[in-house]
């Protein structure tokens, strides 16, 4: 008896995908890769080596399925699998370029909107933030592009322990810690 022969379909692999038998998706998908340029096939791929933690080649999938056909949806995979990877400015640029295509995407907003929250949240002396650059780019609405400055609660300094001073030998010759300025706490986001 002959053995059923070989499906090799993006739906096929897409199918695979959805089983859990990444292993055998990917296999299938390298060869409809092989024979036909497809961004969906592509980006197909790249969730497979996503799931599997192969970050690099999944990359590289959602770059071909990006370099293949531009869609908000291609910008915002290849975008996630930069973010996972700490390629942020890249991440950033992905982004945009899904919310330009489609300034109604929801994903890409809210990931824009996210990243320049948690770039202000770690850049308060930074002049010129993302989010002035993100609202002066029309790319979301800028009423929205600031979010509200977090409440700030008094801590004590990790570095003087609250003492104010630090350095010296029994007291003396100590200076002013220069993490709290010598008050003893400083100001972190509230929890």
């Amino acid at each position: 008896m002959d053995s059923p022969p070989e499906v090799i379909t993006k739906e096929e692999g897409l199918r695979l995908l959805k089983e859990g038998e990444i292993d055998a998706a990917i296999k299938v998908l390298e060869k409809v890769r092989q024979n036909v340029d497809d961004a969906q096939a592509c980006s197909y791929l790249g969730a497979a080596y996503c799931q599997k933690g192969d970050r690099p080649r999944a990359i590289r999938a959602f770059e071909e399925a990006l370099r293949i056909q531009e869609t908000p949806k291609a910008y915002f995979n290849l975008a996630v699998m930069y973010e996972s990877v700490s390629r942020m400015d890249e991440a950033v640029r992905e982004y945009r370029m899904a919310a330009e295509l489609d300034p109604e995407y929801a994903p890409a907003q809210q990931a824009i909107q996210r990243l320049q929250a948690q770039f202000a949240a770690a850049q308060p002396e930074h002049e010129t933030g993302l989010a002035e650059e993100i609202a002066a780019s029309g790319v979301i609405d800028p009423s929205i592009a600031n979010p509200p400055e977090p409440e700030l609660v008094d801590v004590q300094c990790p570095v003087c322990l609250g003492k104010g001073k630090q350095g010296g030998v029994f007291g003396v010759g100590a200076k002013d810690c220069e993490n709290c300025k010598g008050a003893g706490s400083v100001k972190v986001p509230a929890p």
